[in-house]
């Protein structure tokens, strides 16, 4: 056996040697390609990864954009609330300084009411006297 390796080669020898040389760079083709569409496959990862993280970084941002929106919101929410107790407050107070402007109007014109009528009283009083002294004026002389 080792002596028909060391024979020079034969034409089958040749045959068989160029088969597997041509197989040879097939397969070093194959795996040119191969190694090159794992490259891509890998820049692809890459850039998936690149992106997933840019989308997440950006839906960190928003969410916390969110966040400060709503608590800014809240705050708005309380700040109209109190605004809007203090508003009735206000309301509830000027509605009883009206009741007591009512009343007060209302006291105004008994009081006018009872000024007149004691007005009218003391003239029906000198009215009555007047008569009276008429009267017995009257009877003096009659």
């Amino acid at each position: 056996q080792l002596q028909e390796e060391l024979q020079p080669p034969t034409q089958g020898k040749e045959m068989e040697l160029r088969d597997a040389y041509e197989e040879a760079q097939v397969a070093t083709k194959r795996a040119e390609k191969a190694d090159e569409r794992a490259e891509a496959a890998e820049r692809h990862v890459t850039t998936a990864e690149a992106w997933a993280e840019s989308v997440a970084k950006r839906g960190k941002e928003v969410a916390q954009k969110l966040k400060e929106e709503l608590q800014a919101s809240k705050i708005e929410i309380r700040n109209a609330r109190d605004e809007m107790e203090a508003l009735l407050k206000r309301a509830y107070r000027a509605e009883e300084r009206a009741e007591a402007a009512e009343l007060q109007v209302k006291t105004a014109h008994a009081l006018i009411e009872t000024s007149v009528l004691e007005e009218r009283a003391e003239t029906a009083e000198v009215q009555v006297k007047t008569a009276q002294a008429l009267i017995e004026t009257s009877l003096l002389e009659l």
